[in-house]
């Protein structure tokens, strides 16, 4: 320990597991080293009572115990220490709370989009349906024909987006403590809740035409 000119040396006597010392979100932890007190001596310590009663009324007896060493150490921030880590990650539950209201957002945004273009595009082919009712097609054949429509461009779309939304996962993943910015379990929810909005958009106006007569359908505008 110290410089090259005033190295001491130390004893390891154990080793434990790898913390983050001061950022709950460092990716690599780096060396640290605890020392006694009687090696490395400091201003302001920390201490760290385990009490198997209620803690809160620790604080009295805790006061009077530091006092009997020494009177004048001060005593400062008593608090539990789900209230210090609360205090010290504050933000990240806030802005995991605002960046979940704005994904759900950008979600609903998303499956109204994905259920307005299906319902539209197969509304706009009902006189299509309609010629091949007519031709001896079956509802049917009719029906998987629609929700193959659906599959094919919803699922290209999702095709294209999961690695755009990989990336940008990848740019946040800086402020997530825990959690694997490429979780895929997330990203196969969403995209199985966008593919069931496209089939339920395709499975209205389908069942709509499945009750109409030919050429009622072919009268469609």
């Amino acid at each position: 320990m110290g410089d090259e000119e005033n190295r001491d040396w130390v004893t390891v006597v154990g080793v434990s597991p790898d913390i983050r010392q001061n950022d709950a979100t460092e990716r690599n932890v780096g060396p640290l080293l605890y020392l006694p007190y009687s090696q490395e001596p400091g201003g302001s310590y920390y201490i760290l009572l385990h009490a198997t009663a209620n803690p809160i009324g620790l604080a009295d007896p805790f006061r009077n115990t530091v006092a009997e060493v020494d009177r004048h150490l001060p005593v400062q921030d008593l608090m539990l220490l789900e209230q210090r880590m609360e205090r010290s990650r504050w933000a990240y539950p806030l802005f995991g709370t605002v960046f979940s209201v704005f994904a759900a957002i950008a979600l609903i945004l998303s499956a109204a989009g994905v259920f307005a273009l299906v319902a539209d595009s197969v509304r706009r082919r009902i006189p299509e349906f309609g010629i091949r009712l007519a031709l001896g097609a079956t509802p049917r054949q009719v029906r998987s024909l629609v929700l193959s429509y659906a599959l094919h461009r919803v699922g290209l779309g999702v095709a294209l987006d999961l690695p755009l939304a990989y990336g940008a996962s990848q740019i946040l993943g800086s402020m997530l403590i825990g959690v694997d910015p490429s979780d895929a379990v997330t990203l196969g929810a969403v995209s199985c809740f966008l593919l069931a909005v496209a089939l339920v958009a395709c499975w209205l106006p389908a069942r709509r035409v499945m009750r109409i007569h030919p050429i009622t359908a072919l009268r469609h505008e």
